[in-house]
């Protein structure tokens, strides 16, 4: 077995056909196989599955596990050399998995890849970064990344001083389409589980990198990523962002250290009632509008997360 695809669901049935029907039409040259592990969907996406995707590995879980534990089950399960982390809502394009297996076959000191992944509309999704650190968090939190993108200082995280069309190292890869050795998976161990979802990606490559193996971002290598297609529907988005916030700040404590999270739980704050500040004066100077309160809210939210006024309990 040369291939092994790992691809986590939950209510995915939206999405998932789309992915797998893709796969199978850009398969890899090699024998491969595909694991998907459901984190107890209630949209249909098992029956799916197993009625129109027999060709699939499926594992279903009574309870949403979280990704990395989820992930962790399959790879536990895979039996191929090379192991595709990749989420339900992507579409594979042609050649994007022998590009990237051949990458890490002709490269011993590179342990994981990633292709570029862009938009469904063809625009550039931002997918490989350096490593975060205070500094990143600064500027981040102060909207500087984003006002001056073109700045190798300020555009350093998210690599936006350049084009994207070149093969290079980086710090780390989006899991939504995270390609590793069995080696690399094996020196580095599996995905923390403390991340139910978000950063478990950063954090594998984190120690990737402290192991002394590489990460390569090779554009060669096309997927469409239909971003957050999980979080869809009333009410899912804000709890993504507060998600996302909650695994930062695990993340920077146990690289970093705790001061390290306080600082950027501080600068959270700041940055987050500023928000909510321009959001409040656009709402007054428009009137009632659903757009502006709920930034205002959602905001706030993150507000009191960072401050330990809110608890959050990421379930699904």
């Amino acid at each position: 077995m040369e291939l092994s695809i790992c691809i986590v669901t939950y209510n995915s049935s939206a999405v998932l056909p789309r992915c797998l029907d893709s796969i199978m039409e850009h398969r890899p040259r090699g024998q491969f196989e595909v694991i998907v592990v459901d984190n107890a969907s209630q949209d249909g996406t098992v029956r799916l599955v197993t009625e129109k995707f027999p060709w699939v590995r499926l594992l279903c879980n009574e309870r949403n596990r979280g990704y990395a534990a989820a992930n962790n089950q399959a790879v536990e399960q895979a039996r191929g050399q090379l192991i595709l982390l990749l989420n339900p809502d992507t579409q594979v394009t042609a050649g994007a998995l022998d590009v990237m297996a051949d990458f890490l076959r002709r490269h011993p000191r590179v342990g994981a890849v990633g292709p570029k992944l862009t938009y469904p509309d063809g625009r550039l999704q931002l997918s490989c970064h350096e490593f975060p650190d205070l500094w990143t968090a600064v500027y981040g939190r102060l909207g500087l990344a984003q006002v001056a993108a073109a700045s190798r200082g300020f555009g350093r995280y998210d690599m936006t001083w350049w084009d994207h069309e070149q093969c290079r190292k980086v710090g780390w890869v989006s899991g939504a389409a995270l390609m590793v050795t069995r080696r690399a998976w094996e020196r580095v161990g599996p995905l923390d589980e403390h991340f139910f979802m978000y950063c478990e990606d950063v954090d594998w490559q984190m120690r990737l990198a402290r192991a002394g193996l590489e990460c390569w971002y090779v554009p060669q290598a096309h997927i469409v990523h239909h971003e957050a297609a999980s979080w869809e529907g009333r009410g899912r988005k804000p709890m993504r962002a507060l998600a996302a916030h909650h695994s930062e700040f695990y993340l920077y404590r146990k690289h970093y250290g705790w001061a390290a999270e306080a600082a950027l739980r501080a600068l959270t704050v700041a940055g987050a009632l500023g928000r909510a500040a321009a959001w409040t004066a656009l709402w007054l100077a428009r009137g009632c509008r659903d757009e502006e309160a709920g930034n205002v809210w959602l905001h706030l939210q993150v507000a009191a997360l960072a401050a330990g006024l809110l608890r959050l309990e990421v379930t699904a």
